[in-house]
């Protein structure tokens, strides 16, 4: 029964978080100076629209407007893009597939290579303070700089991969997306790395490894069954940020190699103001953030019941 409070007032306050950011995104659009016309006048519309437009917005208008956007909402319906003259929720579900395969495989990989690395670390194969500092040095690489090595290394002066996706000639491969997933991994395993790294260290001095010690067990099986899970508290929560975060859109990487995704259409968005379109994408990327912190609250809840700091 704890367990299933916990959930609804989680997931209460996940929605009541959501709301909170749609409703600033909304008011900050619409009470900024400026407005789509000034986007629109090369785009062919009428005198009469463009004037239209150009109205100062009073607070009647604003709260009929914020109502019928959450009503919309509420009915999927994202309003219509001014930039692609097409449906915003048509054209999210468009560029988002590969933002999301980008995310969920990088994230795969962080997670796996840090873990590695952690129990590399743990049973003396890597020396402590070189393995800290190397992590150090990557985490201060900005990703562009990262992705402008790999591809003059592998692109370049060994063309093993493409330099860019051609995506509208439907040239987007297995090959051509390894160099994004790169730089999003190595970007991205130093910051699982720190807080594994520091929780391992505090966990190797209770007295239940010292007891798993004495029982004789070799040093990866007690990293494997003691320090691991109970290493993994802390790291729950940054994972549930930074997969939300990959989730919103990897923008850099995208721009870098040319894909066509999440990130690069909010991006696209905000610069040609299409309200609409920053709305909707704006929806997204927090319900991704939102979605992967509640699930990381609720792992780490069972997990905190079920097994940490326990001896079997």
């Amino acid at each position: 029964m704890d367990f299933f409070l916990f959930i609804i007032k989680k997931f209460l306050l996940s929605i009541l978080l959501l709301f909170l950011v749609i409703s600033a995104v909304f008011a900050a659009l619409v009470l900024i100076p400026g407005n789509e016309a000034a986007t629109l006048v090369n785009s062919g519309i009428t005198p009469e629209l463009f004037s239209k437009l150009q109205q100062p917005e009073t607070s009647i208008s604003f709260f009929y407007k914020y109502v019928n956007y959450l009503s919309g909402i509420v009915q999927l319906d994202f309003g219509t893009s001014t930039l692609f003259k097409q449906s915003v929720k048509n054209i999210i579900t468009f560029y988002l597939p590969l933002t999301i395969k980008l995310a969920l495989v990088a994230f795969f990989f962080q997670v796996l290579i840090a873990v590695s690395l952690a129990w590399l670390q743990f049973v003396k194969i890597f020396n402590k303070s070189f393995l800290a500092n190397f992590m150090l040095t990557v985490y201060s690489i900005p990703s562009f700089v990262t992705g402008i090595i790999l591809i003059l290394v592998f692109s370049v002066f060994i063309p093993l991969f493409p330099i860019s996706a051609k995506f509208w000639e439907g040239d987007i491969t297995f090959v051509s997306l390894i160099l994004p997933v790169l730089v999003l991994i190595i970007t991205g395993v130093p910051v699982y790395y720190r807080y594994l790294s520091e929780n391992i260290d505090t966990v190797a001095r209770k007295n239940f490894v010292l007891y798993a010690r004495s029982t004789g067990l070799s040093e990866s099986a007690i990293f494997i069954k003691y320090i691991l899970p109970n290493s993994l508290f802390s790291l729950i929560s940054i994972a549930g940020i930074e997969l939300g975060i990959l989730l919103g859109g990897t923008l850099i990487t995208e721009i870098l190699f040319g894909l066509p995704g999440f990130g690069r259409l909010t991006v696209n968005a905000v610069l040609h103001r299409d309200y609409s379109l920053i709305l909707g994408c704006t929806i997204f990327s927090s319900s991704f953030i939102v979605l992967t912190n509640f699930t990381a609250e609720i792992i780490k809840y069972y997990m905190n019941r079920k097994y940490f700091l326990s001896i079997k």
